[in-house]
Order: structure tokens, then C-alpha cells, then sequence
């Protein structure tokens, strides 16, 4: 879509939200985005952030607003301006408001398949029901599991509070992989294990929503989470609004798909019925630096390397060298997300060479190191 004519009067817009958060703010990066590339909006905030309160909203000064309505409150205060206006929140089902929003669905359909993959025999799923975009990811979650063949236990807990998560967990039956409904959940639920004496992620492995780059640094291990395409979201949030604004009929609503699960400590496990595969696959995650071969690997487990290869090629589908090359990938991605080390040093640390190290990472997610830094890295969208 090209920048609009000349003669495009210039439209003011406002982003409201009671609240501030990093997803709120990779959101808001999408809209302002939009706003750079057609170039005839101004966005209309207070003196420290592009956001103001819904009650500060004055109607006579904004053409529009792009709202996170997470209360009805807050839905009937936008109503109520009479402008034209988007919600870009799934907390409530029924608002009248277009919508869009993140597609929780897939998000719980992929957080299911990141675990399935993983071997669990158990799953579990917690969060507020409160919430519609809980109900959502259980919906999407529950989806794939039943495809898998398996059941999922499910809590509904009010504010993420442990006593009730603690309880729950310390009744599954284990080893057991939970999706939690956000990361403030998904903290808990690996508190939980640590006091409870489980090992996670061995047996009881955890995946929470949003990618909050401070919440799933906070447990150890961190935290494994499915990353929204928040800024996707904001562009196609102003695109609509624009839209509406110059007098178009609302749609129905649009979902915009995550963009992946981005993997860390609290899933990095697989779970096999074979003890000597198991051992060989901890032993790779913990000690995947320099000096570790397929052979050095079959004599810490006490096999042959040739039996090695066998027993997990029938247990998990893959060869020891490939789980010694995912094992390697797991370590760079954390260090990548969490530090400030070079790309020498990651590969060394790595027991890789640098020139092998770009595209062996490249080859198992995708992307280049610098472009996962980038996307995943602490400082990322702050």
C-alpha cells in the first residue's frame, strides 16, 4: 500500500490502555509503524508515552483511537466517543467494537505441538477462565492434544496465585507438560514445581503466552513461551482504523497468527522410554561445549556408539549427532537472548567453529544468530 496524495487531510489518532506492558508496547510499535509508512497521521499521546488513560480521550481533538479494552469499562467509554475506533484486546468475548486481535486458538494449537513432540504421556493447562483469550488458547490446546491421543487437566485459577497451582500440580500424575494461559502463570507453575521438589523440565515441563522478556527470565530454568506477532497486530490494527475512518463498514473480526514458540529451559527435555536414550539426551543438554562427540556421548551413557545411534534413532526418531546439533542451537539461543557475548564466543561455548556455527543455527530455526538476537534478545523492543 503506497503513501496516500497530497491533498490526504491529516488524521489524529489516540491508543489507550489502562495498563503498560511490553506486549502492549510491541503492539503500539505497529501502530506507530503504520503511521510512518502512509504519513498523514498524527498519533496523539501524553508527555511520556503514545497512550493516554480511555478517560482522557477527548473526542473533539482525535479523528480515532486503537484501544486495549481488557474491562467493559473501558469498551464503553471508546462507545460512547462516537469516533471511529479499533480493540486490540481478546480479554472479553463480546464488546461492541471491530476487533483485532491475536489468534489464541493457534496459539494453544502451537504450544501443544511443541510439547507433544516432546513425549509427555500427561497435560495440563492453567489460567484464568475469566478471560476469553484463555478459554481460547485451552480451546486450541485441548484441540491438538486430543489429536495426539492424550487428556488434558485443566485449572481455572483467578490472579496466578500459587497455593491453588501448587496444589493442582502436586496431584498429576507425571512426567507432565502444562501450557499456561500467560507468563505470570507459567512462572508460577515452574515456582510451584521447585517447591513441590519436581524437576523441571524432566518432569514436568512448561510453556507459557507473550514472551515476556523479563517474566521468563525470572525462573530457573527460564521460561519457554509463545511469541504473539504483537507488532503485526498493531500495523493491521491502524490499517483498519484507517479504514473505518474514512467511512468504511467494520469487518468481522481479524486474527493475526503467532509467530512461533520461542524455546528455553522449562521445555528443553525429552521424555523416551528408553533410560540409556533419556541419559544421553540430558548429558547433550548440559554439556554440549567443546569436546563433545557422538563417541565421547555413548561412553558417558555406557554403550557403543554404534548402539547408541540405534537406540535413539527407535526412541526418538533422530541420531545423536542431530540432538548434539539441536542441543548446541538450545544453548546459543539463550545466550543470544540473555547476553551481551560475541558471536565467537557463543560458538566457542557452543563447541562449534564461528564459520559452522552461522549455519548450523540458521539450518535448525531459520534465521540468522544476529536475527534472533534481534528479535528475541533482552533489549528487544524496549
Amino acid at each position: 500500500m503506497g503513501k496516500p496524495p497530497a491533498h490526504t487531510p491529516r488524521l489524529r489518532v489516540a491508543m489507550a490502555s489502562r495498563q503498560r506492558g511490553l506486549y502492549q508496547h510491541g503492539t503500539f510499535l505497529g501502530v506507530l509503524d503504520y503511521c510512518h509508512h502512509v504519513g498523514h497521521w498524527r498519533v496523539i499521546g501524553d508527555s511520556v508515552a503514545p497512550t493516554l488513560a480511555f478517560e482522557d480521550i477527548d473526542p473533539t481533538v482525535a479523528d480515532g483511537v486503537i484501544a486495549l479494552c481488557q474491562d467493559q469499562s473501558g469498551a464503553d467509554i471508546v462507545d460512547r466517543l462516537g469516533i471511529a475506533a479499533v480493540n486490540i484486546s481478546n480479554s472479553l468475548a463480546e464488546l461492541p467494537l471491530p476487533r483485532v486481535g491475536s489468534d489464541d486458538e493457534a496459539v494453544g494449537r502451537l504450544a501443544a505441538e511443541h510439547l507433544l513432540v516432546r513425549g509427555f504421556p500427561h497435560f495440563g493447562f492453567v489460567g484464568d477462565m475469566a478471560y476469553w483469550y484463555a478459554r481460547r488458547r485451552l480451546a486450541g490446546f485441548r484441540s491438538m492434544i486430543k489429536q495426539g491421543g492424550r487428556s488434558c487437566h485443566v485449572l481455572d485459577c483467578q490472579a496466578a496465585r500459587p497455593e491453588p497451582i501448587r496444589d493442582w500440580l502436586g496431584r498429576l500424575a507425571r512426567p507432565v507438560a502444562v501450557m499456561a494461559a500467560d507468563d505470570p502463570f507459567g512462572r508460577h507453575v515452574i515456582e510451584a514445581a521447585s517447591e513441590l521438589g519436581l524437576c523441571v523440565p524432566d518432569e514436568v515441563a512448561v510453556v507459557g503466552v507473550n514472551n515476556d522478556k523479563w517474566v521468563t527470565q525470572l525462573t530457573v530454568p527460564a521460561l519457554s513461551s509463545v511469541e504473539p506477532d504483537w507488532e503485526q497486530l498493531g500495523y493491521r490494527a491502524a490499517h483498519l482504523l484507517d479504514r473505518l475512518m474514512r467511512g468504511e463498514r467494520p469487518p468481522a473480526p481479524l486474527w493475526i497468527a503467532p509467530l512461533g514458540v520461542v524455546g528455553r529451559g522449562s521445555t528443553d527435555t525429552l521424555v523416551t522410554k528408553d533410560p540409556v536414550v533419556t541419559r544421553a539426551l540430558a548429558f547433550a543438554r548440559d554439556h554440549c561445549g567443546p569436546g563433545l562427540s557422538v563417541g565421547s556421548l555413548a561412553a558417558q551413557v555406557g554403550v557403543s556408539r554404534r548402539s547408541l545411534e540405534v537406540r535413539m534413532k527407535r526412541a526418538i526418531g533422530n541420531t545423536p549427532h542431530t540432538a548434539i546439533c539441536a542441543a548446541r542451537v538450545e544453548r546459543a539461543k539463550a545466550a543470544l537472548a540473555r547476553s551481551n557475548a560475541t558471536m565467537a564466543q557463543i560458538a566457542s561455548d557452543c563447541g562449534v567453529a564461528e564459520h559452522q556455527f552461522y549455519a548450523l543455527f540458521k539450518r535448525v530455526t531459520g534465521m540468522s544468530p544476529g536475527k534472533y538476537r534481534q528479535r528475541f534478545g533482552l533489549r528487544h523492543g524496549l
